[in-house]
């Protein structure tokens, strides 16, 4: 029988099709699929080599970003994973790889990993309802996603978390004017 790690690399082998399955890698790697798909993904793309991409900041920040998923039924790091795949689909086809630069790819590729980060399984109308910290800090406007994106920036701006480190201070302003738009 192949070893689980040989399951693994087989099955993101074909991560680039349109009926891949996260649930499948899941089952293989119970609460490490984010981190995997976004090595495997990066690896895939040679964005640790276009970017300097230092692996341990990479390693660090992902880490932090799947633990950082709360134990939602949908808003969980197995979907924050599911997206970064279907990203990963896109950004392959002819459609868009033709339209991006290497810069918005590592980008679209972050804030798809990120775009539910410390999701705390309630709705914004909730938040607004019950006027919560999170709808006062954001003043009830786009509240879950602002902060899912501002708790993403607070930790690139760490040193140790800083995936962007290899780039222009332009550059970084670029990328977190773009993960706020996205």
């Amino acid at each position: 029988e192949l070893s689980n790690q040989t399951k693994i690399i087989s099955k993101l082998e074909n991560i680039g099709s349109w009926d891949w399955s996260i649930f499948e890698l899941e089952l293989l790697c119970p609460g490490h699929s984010l981190m995997i798909c976004a090595n495997y993904i990066f690896k895939e793309l040679n964005l640790f080599d276009k970017f300097k991409l230092d692996a341990n900041k990479f390693n660090n920040f992902f880490s932090v970003i799947q633990r950082g998923y709360l134990k939602n039924p949908y808003h969980s790091a197995l979907h924050g994973a599911d997206v970064l795949v279907n990203m990963y689909y896109f950004i392959k086809s002819d459609e868009f790889s033709n339209y991006l630069s290497d810069l918005d790819m590592i980008t679209a590729l972050v804030a798809a990993a990120c775009h539910d980060y410390k999701h705390p399984g309630t709705t914004q109308n909730f938040h607004i309802e019950t006027n919560s910290e999170l709808a006062l800090t954001y003043n009830g406007r786009s509240v879950l996603e602002s902060m899912h994106c501002s708790e993403t920036i607070k930790l690139l701006l760490k040193t140790d978390y800083n995936v962007f480190s290899g780039i222009k201070k332009s550059e970084f302003r670029y990328v977190r004017e773009t993960l706020v738009d996205m």
